[in-house]
């Protein structure tokens, strides 16, 4: 979202979304990301590098004014270095508050990228806590597994909300 700051009139940008990737593997209902990019894996060479991602955070005008980023996808927990990128942003910009959409395709891989984050030496409790999972819940058990495409996908959900819950308490926002 772009805005004009009343006083300067210059522009700012307060919320911002970037999709980070391209790879998924459920088959969601809404969405022909993981139809995509199971049909051709490829696709996901095109995804922006943590270097481009970091010129982009860099820039005057994100850094100025962000408060509010959302890094999707596809699956952005897919992504290997999906914990330095997080680790960049939280870094970059202390005043930013990151949102990471995931369909948990992979509880104890996303709690592992996750703890990665936790565990550098320059990250704080402070900065753990402008990050927050969403964990998509479109239903209750098959209601929820039919919407995403993929058997056992509400089950990971709850798994992965239990996961994260028991290792960071409050630290770590859940939505």
């Amino acid at each position: 979202m772009i805005m004009r700051n009343r006083n300067t009139k210059s522009l700012k940008i307060v919320n911002a979304t970037i999709n980070i990737t391209s790879m998924c593997t459920y088959l969601c209902k809404m969405c022909n990301i993981g139809r995509e990019y199971l049909k051709n894996p490829e696709i996901a060479k095109d995804d922006l590098s943590l270097l481009e991602l970091k010129r982009v955070l860099a820039s005057p005008l994100i850094k100025s004014s962000l408060l509010f980023l959302n890094l999707t996808g596809g699956e952005p927990f897919m992504r290997p270095d999906i914990s330095k990128i997080i680790a960049n942003v939280l870094l970059l910009n202390r005043k930013v508050s990151v949102t990471i959409p995931t369909n948990a395709f992979n509880p104890l891989i996303i709690l592992s990228r996750i703890k990665q984050v936790t565990e550098q030496s320059y990250i704080k409790e402070s900065d753990i806590s402008r990050l927050a999972l969403s964990v998509s819940l479109d239903g209750i058990g098959v209601v929820h597994d039919k919407i995403r495409g993929v058997k056992n996908a509400f089950r990971k959900a709850l798994n992965l909300i239990y996961l994260l819950k028991h290792e960071f308490g409050d630290s770590l926002r859940i939505i």
